[in-house]
């Protein structure tokens, strides 16, 4: 006959519960170049265990890189949507002007004002 060992029991109920669930992800794809002033398809692959909001800027490659939050990068959104559990987010996006290397800064927070994203590509 085993013996129980007090607080083993909870222990063991408590780790039986439902599997904690997977951190947001998302990553970004683009095409290799994208002629100046004309539209080009930006991609994000997401997984949100709940409804977080995409967004996604362009800026010049040349700088500082991207910001912690979208609430704190310069530039305007390009890609903006609601996102909740796996899915892929798919949206034209006019290409700048200007002639030159661009970075795309991707966010997944839980609205505009989020400080702290849950997920970042770049």
């Amino acid at each position: 006959m085993r013996k129980l060992i007090p607080g083993a029991a909870a222990l063991l109920l408590t780790m039986g519960g439902a599997p904690a669930a997977a951190d947001p992800t998302m990553r970004l794809s683009v095409p290799a170049r994208a002629v100046v002033g004309k539209p080009f398809a930006v991609s994000a692959a997401v997984t949100a265990d709940r409804s977080l909001w995409l967004v996604v800027t362009v800026q010049p490659a040349a700088g500082s890189g991207c910001a912690s939050a979208f609430q704190a990068d310069p530039a305007r959104a390009s890609v903006a949507a609601w996102v909740d559990g796996a899915q892929t987010v798919t949206q034209d996006v006019t290409a700048p002007d200007t002639q030159g290397r661009y970075r795309l800064c991707g966010y997944l927070q839980e609205g505009f004002w989020d400080s702290a994203p849950e997920a970042t590509d770049s």
